[in-house]
């Protein structure tokens, strides 16, 4: 080997150094940008929890008011919220009928037995409408944006 294929070789390695090196840098920034995202998400998700954790709590008090009335008449006398459990149900009912629009028209499968209380509220002898008032409306029915209306009272 002579002097000029030497150099020739060592140009060739120094280059290809210099490429793995400046390829290195790029994914180190791109590590550190990824790093960055990452506690970002992880921050987001920890306030969302904790966000999700007190409307929960929001909402179970606000049912536990609403059935202070129930309870006052005598139409709800169990320990447990009713009316959160139907807003519950019915938010539910929603989610699942967005599921069956994205899965064309198609609903998952559901025991036999199960009713909910949007679709039945009289299903159970410790519902509000056990007693035969009708205290909430079926979605899609009187177009009320709430699942419970007094609209349909007797």
């Amino acid at each position: 080997m002579d002097t000029a294929d030497v150099l020739r070789v060592i140009c060739e390695l120094s280059v290809r150094a210099l490429r793995a090196h400046r390829e290195q840098q790029k994914h180190i920034k791109e590590h550190r940008n990824l790093q960055e995202a990452l506690q970002q998400t992880t921050s987001d998700l920890e306030e969302t929890v904790h966000l999700a954790g007190i409307l929960y709590e929001t909402n179970h008090r606000m049912g536990r008011v609403i059935d202070y009335p129930f309870k006052e008449r005598g139409v709800a006398p169990s320990g447990e919220s009713e009316s959160f459990e139907i807003v519950l149900d019915h938010v539910l009912n929603q989610l699942e009928g967005t599921e069956g629009d994205r899965m064309d028209g198609a609903k998952p499968p559901t025991p036999a037995g199960d009713v909910t209380m949007t679709e039945n509220p009289t299903s159970t002898g410790d519902s509000p409408g056990a007693t035969g008032e009708r205290l909430w409306s079926k979605p899609g029915q009187g177009g009320e944006k709430w699942p419970f209306s007094t609209a349909g009272r007797q």
